[in-house]
């Protein structure tokens, strides 16, 4: 009987195929590759893992052929994957987002007038605005720049608070985190509230809100002015757990 010959290199390539494609797998079967790539993009990875499942596959006979020297470099590319395994996939919380510096929306919206001809105009329903994480950007950007048109208007919307006595007594933020490409580049946009009641949350709790928009002022050192923004006047507040999706994808 003839003796079968390993290819060290060949198996070698083959366990790093074989643990990036585990790795993939993983990602898609836990949902957490939404923490890596936008929603939009996920059809494209489906592909990906369909091709490197093949080429993994296509692999296995290079492990029976004629022996080659082992390149013990190899090994470096297997770090992404042990780090996927071992690496706890934690959300971002309200900590990241201060380091950043984004509570966006206000500033980026009202730092120039003239910036308003260039958004689109979508009206949003008659009666109470409910903000759908699917239109999460367009709903506050309608929200921030025609707010005249939506004054006194009921609105309800889920995020974290935020920047808790950042902006005055008994103000916050419920925001959520966007995300454009990545986890890293996540920034936070959300509406800033009063409650009365606010010293009984904790920052980054998550809660869903019920109330009445209207205007309030606020100096922003960084243009230099008072700028008008919206604000939530809670009526009902309810904690709430953390979605299994907590992103918007942009």
């Amino acid at each position: 009987m003839k003796n079968i010959k390993i290819n060290f290199r060949g198996f070698c390539e083959f366990l790093i195929l074989l643990g990036f494609t585990g790795a993939v797998y993983y990602l898609f079967n836990t949902g957490k590759i939404a923490r890596y790539v936008p929603s939009k993009w996920i059809k494209y990875g489906i592909f990906y893992l369909f091709i490197l499942t093949m080429v993994t596959i296509a692999q296995i006979k290079k492990v029976f052929i004629e022996e080659e020297k082992v390149r013990f470099g190899y090994s470096i590319i297997l770090i992404p994957v042990l780090l996927i395994f071992t690496i706890g996939n934690q959300n971002l919380d309200g900590d990241f987002s201060q380091k950043k510096d984004i509570d966006i929306g206000y500033r980026e919206v009202y730092e120039q007038d003239n910036e308003k001809e260039t958004i689109t105009h979508h009206l949003l329903p008659q009666g109470k605005i409910s903000i759908d994480p699917s239109k999460y950007i367009e709903t506050l950007t309608e929200i921030f720049y025609y707010l005249d048109q939506y004054h006194g208007r009921e609105i309800e919307l889920e995020g974290f608070v935020h920047s808790k006595g950042t902006y005055g007594e008994y103000q916050f933020i419920v925001a959520r985190k966007v995300v454009s490409c990545c986890i890293d580049d996540a920034e936070t946009l959300g509406l800033l509230c009063y409650w009365d009641k606010e010293e009984t949350l904790k920052e980054d709790t998550w809660v869903k809100i019920k109330g009445v928009l209207q205007s309030t002022n606020y100096y922003d050192e960084t243009v230099d002015r008072n700028l008008t923004f919206p604000i939530v006047i809670i009526e009902e507040l309810i904690e709430t757990e953390v979605p299994d999706d907590p992103y918007i994808y942009n």
